[in-house]
């Protein structure tokens, strides 16, 4: 070989080992980027995934605790719990298979309970149901002592938190409750419970800790990564490496902090380096209760394949650049021509012409061009593939985010869409609402109406008392004034004739003695009667409010009915100190009386029924107890919660309005500021339980009448 010959084989060495490598730089650095941001994607994704899983739990607990809340809010009255002390007793019972089937239905938790303040109820009261044992069934379990509620410690949180703050709640993990139940860790989701502004305890569900844990301490990630688990203070909750409680704030004398702010952004994946000296990366998502899960691998790992890229680039560019070599050295100048033509081919290629072939002259050779011919052509097949590939890659990532971007457009004008149609409810509900306004203010007007035509047939069963009341001794006085004009009659005849004995003379005279002493007391009678519908006829009038004795009253109340003397199959029994007498308004005390009676003998008995009305009462304090009971056909239960709505019968001919437990309900709670309750089943009569605030006890004497009082 000549100089020339030399020097070209070397410059073309040379050139084929510079293109070699520089065309496999660029793939190599193509290559690793593509699997880096693959491989950190891939991180994300599995955080997020892992993260969904838990949000999805949470909610299903959180969910639960909510239908708890909205069980109490909506069935305990706090006014009945301060005035029946067998109100919480009956309540537990009441609400105890509904928490039972909640907590056995529930798929993520196997406890539910409510909590009630023993500061409102004034005892310890709960009612709890939990799977302790994980049998598949859950139980009552025993309710707490009076000393949980005296002193906050860590582990009851979840009910002091709650109430301290009003506030929903999540707790941190926490071995137990402090009497029976440590062998378990719970992670407790408690709300407070407000009835009319008033704290009266906590309801929540539990999440049994160790499944969760288990579930996260069990998922790997690459060959000895792991899944983490921070509370909102960046506290490890479930971590290999750290223990329970340590905050990340706190390793290394603060040295992780900025590492605890990248985590709770939750931005990318971020890579650091661990106490032991090796490189991680971490990728997180935030929960719906503000706890952190994160995954944690090995850089190394992760990186791993981008190695095997690399080595397997470094080692094609390494036989590609000794191939050239041997080739320019052992076949000189006899592949000059050939070797000009193909680097003049690998130029081409290394500006991007991958549709440039090979001569087909050059690869059919038996020699060292032949080899060289067809190794360029597989490396040139080869970067069409792998450009092709990342094209292709390209393209799929361009079609997301095309889809994505479509999607985006698509929901933005549904919710414009909804938005409109929203706008379009909202008018429809403002004329709705006005003309249901309308129609309340004629129903009003009605209902006025109608109340005073219930007004007026109270009226009529007075009236009709005192008439029959009355009646009688006057229909007696008649008829011996009659006797005692006849017998005068006779008795002046036989005078004028002479005819008249002593003996019949004695008789007269004691007969009409007899006669004038029963008109006597039968005119004083109907005197009295007077002198009573007349205190009753007042009682009805503005002025009303007087001194009355309420044994006497309800007596002239019943009398005024016609219960004593029309109704005699009706036997009225009403029990008390006769000697009560209280200062109130006898018209109001009268109406609810009235109406009472006049629902018992117009629902609870036929016409010939016999029946009984009992009416018993005391004075407590300021407060009128009184209980009335019929033993008449009584009310279904259906429409036990109608019966004081206005104009509800179950009497549909015209005889009544619907209005009188109306009127008795608005006179007790309004003007009495009092309270009624009715018990009643279909065939075992009618209980009513009414409590009425008076104005004040009447002395005996009027002269000790209070200024209040007068």
């Amino acid at each position: 070989m000549n100089k020339l010959s030399n020097k070209m084989v070397l410059v073309i060495t040379m050139l084929t080992v510079f293109i070699s490598f520089s065309i496999g730089g660029v793939i190599l650095n193509r290559s690793t980027e593509i699997v880096e941001a693959e491989s950190k994607q891939k991180l994300i994704e599995t955080a997020r995934r892992i993260g969904s899983e838990f949000d999805f739990e949470i909610r299903e607990v959180e969910k639960l605790r909510h239908q708890v809340n909205e069980l109490v809010e909506s069935t305990f009255d706090l006014n009945a719990m301060r005035l029946d002390p067998q109100y919480m007793k009956e309540y537990k019972q009441q609400i105890a298979p509904v928490i039972e089937r909640m907590a056995q239905d529930a798929r993520i938790s196997k406890s539910v309970y409510v909590f009630f303040d023993p500061e409102v109820t004034g005892s310890v009261n709960d009612v709890w149901y939990a799977d302790l044992n994980n049998e598949g069934r859950v139980t009552r379990q025993e309710e707490f002592g009076l000393s949980f509620y005296e002193e906050e410690l860590p582990e009851k949180d979840w009910y002091f938190e709650a109430k301290n703050t009003g506030r929903p709640f999540w707790s941190d993990p926490y071995d137990g409750n402090v009497y029976f139940d440590n062998h378990l860790t719970y992670i407790s989701h408690t709300a407070p419970i407000y009835i009319d502004g008033v704290f009266i305890g906590v309801a929540g569900a539990d999440y049994y800790f160790e499944d969760l844990k288990q579930r996260i301490m069990d998922i790997r990630i690459y060959d000895t990564g792991y899944a983490v688990l921070y509370n909102s203070k960046m506290e490890a909750l479930i971590h290999p490496m750290m223990e329970s409680g340590v905050s990340l704030r706190e390793i290394d004398d603060g040295r992780y902090d900025w590492l605890a702010d990248a985590i709770q952004n939750s931005s990318g994946v971020t890579e650091y380096t661990w106490i032991d000296g090796r490189e991680r990366m971490i990728a997180s998502k935030i929960l719906l209760n503000d706890w952190i899960i994160a995954v944690e691998p090995y850089k190394d790992e992760v990186y791993k394949a981008v190695r095997n890229t690399r080595v397997l680039m470094y080692g094609i560019l390494l036989i590609g650049a000794a191939i050239a070599a041997a080739t320019g050295v052992f076949f000189g100048r006899k592949i000059v021509l050939p070797i000009e033509q193909i680097v003049l081919d690998i130029n081409k290629i290394g500006l991007g012409d991958y549709e440039n072939e090979i001569e087909k002259r050059f690869r059919r050779r038996n020699d060292e061009v032949g080899i060289l011919a067809n190794s360029v052509e597989r490396m040139r097949l080869k970067q069409r593939e792998s450009f092709e590939q990342i094209n292709t890659a390209n393209s799929v990532l361009e079609k997301r985010v095309a889809e994505r971007t479509e999607e985006l457009i698509q929901t933005n004008e549904y919710l414009e869409e909804s938005m409109a149609k929203l706008e379009e409810k909202q008018a429809e509900m403002i004329l709705t609402n006005e003309a249901l306004e309308d129609a309340l203010e004629v129903t009003r007007l009605t209902q006025r109406q109608l109340i005073e035509s219930e007004k007026i047939a109270a009226l009529g069963y007075l009236v009709g008392g005192i008439a029959h009341e009355i009646n009688t001794p006057v229909g007696n006085s008649v008829t011996l004034a009659t006797y005692i004009q006849k017998e005068s009659l006779s008795v002046s005849d036989k005078l004028n004739k002479g005819l008249i004995t002593k003996r019949e003379l004695l008789d007269y005279i004691q007969n009409t003695t007899e006669a004038a002493d029963t008109v006597y007391r039968n005119l004083k009678m109907t005197g009295d009667l007077v002198s009573r519908f007349k205190q009753l006829a007042a009682s009805e009038s503005k002025e009303s409010i007087i001194h009355f004795n309420v044994y006497n009253y309800l007596h002239l109340i019943a009398t005024s009915m016609g219960l004593f003397e029309e109704r005699k199959n009706i036997q009225v029994e009403i029990d008390g100190d006769e000697s009560i007498e209280v200062f109130s308004d006898a018209g109001k005390f009268s109406q609810v009386f009235t109406n009472l009676i006049a629902n018992s003998l117009q629902h609870g008995f036929n016409q010939y029924d016999e029946g009984l009305i009992q009416i018993d009462y005391e004075l407590v304090e300021d407060a009128l107890m009184i209980k009335y009971h019929d033993n008449g056909s009584g009310i279904e239960k259906k429409h036990l919660d109608s019966i004081y709505t206005p104009f509800f019968t179950t009497k549909f001919s015209g005889e009544t309005k619907g209005l009188g437990l109306n009127i008795v309900y608005n006179v007790v709670t309004k003007l009495f500021d009092g309270s009624i309750k009715c018990e009643s089943e279909s065939g075992k009569g009618t209980t009513f339980f009414i409590t009425m605030k008076m104005k004040g006890v009447t002395p005996k004497n009027q002269e000790d009448v209070p200024p209040s009082l007068t």
